[in-house]
């Protein structure tokens, strides 16, 4: 699971993005205000991934998070 801290208190939604390391990227979900945590299926095994969150409301998004890697197991 992917988990961040929510440290706004009027954001409408987050929007999550995930790319390969040196790839694009790319908007893989748009979630609900006061979450703290997304699961992402779907993955390659024996694959990383790099992400990056923020945190949007009625005025406009917030700048992207730091980026956080994770590699999946090779079941």
């Amino acid at each position: 699971d992917l988990e961040w801290e929510d440290k706004s208190d009027n954001e409408r939604s987050f929007e999550i993005q995930r790319r390969r390391p040196g790839g694009s990227w790319a908007t893989i979900a748009t979630i609900g205000p006061d979450r703290e945590s997304y699961e992402d299926r779907g993955l390659e095994e024996d694959t990383t991934y790099e992400y990056r969150i923020r945190a949007c409301n009625n005025a406009g998004c917030s700048d992207y998070s730091n980026k956080s890697k994770a590699t999946t197991d090779d079941d």
